[in-house]
C-alpha cells in the first residue's frame, strides 16, 4: 500500500511538473538507489600487502625526509698503554697517512703520547681499529652527535637572506632619494653580516662532520695517570662542580630565609624603639639638651 501511494504521488507530481515546463521527479525506486551511492561507505580494510593499502606513517616519514643526508658530528677518546710510547710514533704517522687524516695537536712526554687526530668522517672507524690494535686498551669512548637539523636550518636561512640581499639590491637599483638610498644601504650591510656569519658556522659544522675526532693518548705500563682526562670525566666533573654549587647556594638562601628575616626584622624593631616612633634615643637627647641649657642658666 505504502509503495502503491508513493507511485500514485510520484504520477501526480510528474503530470503537474510535465505541464509547467519542468524536469519530472525522479521515481522513488531511484531516490532509494541515489541514497545509498550517496550515503557513506562502510570503510573498506584493504587486504595486508594489497596494492591499495596506504604506507604507515612512519614509511612516510622516512621517504620525506629521504633526500637529505644524516649529518653526525662523530669523537673518540681512546687510551692505549705500550712498553714504548715514543715507538708508536711511526705507526701512529702511518696509520692517518694512509686515511688523509691530520693531527691537529700532539705533546710527547718522557712515558706518554698524545695526539688529536682529524680524519675524514668515511674512515673513522678503520683508523680507530687500527690504533687500538698498536697497544693495550686501557679506556675507550666514542659519541656521535646528530645534527642534522641545526644544519639544514642553518642552510634554509642561509639560503633566505641571501634571496634578500638580492631584492634588497633591486630596492638599491630603484630608490629615488638619498634617505631611501642610505637606509636600503644600512638594510644591505646588516644582512651581509649575517650571511658572513651564518656561512661561518655552516663550514664550521659541515667541517664537524666531514672530518671526525679521535683523541688518542698512550702511556707506558709504569706512567702515571695522564693529567688529560677524559670527555666523559670533564663532563662528570663540569656536572658534579655545579651540583656542588648548586648545594651551596641552597644552602646560603636557606640560611638567608632563617637567620636573615628575624635579624631584619630585629634591626626593624631596635630602629622603632631608638630611633622611630618610639624614639627612644631621641628623647634622651632632647632631655641632655634641656639638662645642659639649665645648667648653663
Amino acid at each position: 500500500m505504502r509503495k502503491t501511494a508513493l507511485l500514485v504521488i510520484w504520477a501526480v507530481l510528474s503530470g503537474c511538473g510535465a505541464k509547467s515546463g519542468e524536469a519530472p521527479l525522479p521515481a522513488p525506486d531511484r531516490i532509494q538507489s541515489e541514497d545509498a551511492r550517496t550515503s557513506p561507505a562502510a570503510p573498506q580494510v584493504p587486504s595486508a600487502g594489497g596494492a591499495g593499502a596506504p604506507a604507515p606513517r612512519g614509511e612516510e616519514g622516512a621517504g620525506a625526509g629521504a633526500g637529505k643526508t644524516r649529518k653526525l658530528v662523530k669523537r673518540a677518546e681512546l687510551r692505549l698503554q705500550a712498553p714504548q710510547p715514543d715507538a708508536l710514533e711511526t705507526p701512529v704517522q702511518e696509520a692517518m697517512r694512509k686515511y688523509g687524516a691530520y693531527a691537529a695537536s700532539a705533546e710527547a712526554h718522557e712515558t706518554s703520547r698524545y695526539y688529536a687526530i682529524r680524519v675524514p668522517a668515511g674512515f673513522y672507524e678503520p683508523l680507530l681499529e687500527e690504533l687500538k690494535a698498536l697497544g693495550r686498551v686501557l679506556s675507550r669512548f666514542e659519541s656521535a652527535e646528530d645534527v642534522t637539523l641545526s644544519y639544514y636550518d642553518l642552510e634554509s636561512r642561509l639560503r633566505s637572506k641571501e634571496e634578500l640581499r638580492g631584492t634588497f639590491r633591486a630596492y638599491l637599483g630603484s630608490a629615488k632619494t638619498i634617505e631611501d638610498i642610505m637606509a636600503v644601504e644600512t638594510r644591505l650591510a646588516e644582512i651581509q653580516q649575517e650571511i658572513e656569519w651564518m656561512g661561518t658556522e655552516l663550514r664550521s659544522l659541515g667541517n664537524l662532520v666531514d672530518y671526525a675526532s679521535i683523541t688518542l693518548w698512550v702511556q707506558n705500563p709504569g706512567a702515571p695517570v695522564l693529567d688529560r682526562p677524559l670527555l666523559s670525566e670533564r663532563i662528570a666533573g663540569v656536572l658534579n662542580g655545579f651540583a656542588g654549587f648548586a648545594s651551596a647556594a641552597l644552602a646560603a638562601l636557606v640560611g638567608v630565609i632563617l637567620y636573615g628575616a628575624p635579624s631584619l626584622a630585629a634591626a626593624a624593631l631596635f630602629y622603632w624603639l631608638l630611633l622611630g616612633r618610639v624614639g627612644l634615643l631621641k628623647k634622651l637627647w632632647r632631655l641632655l639638651r634641656a639638662s645642659g641649657k639649665g645648667n648653663k642658666a
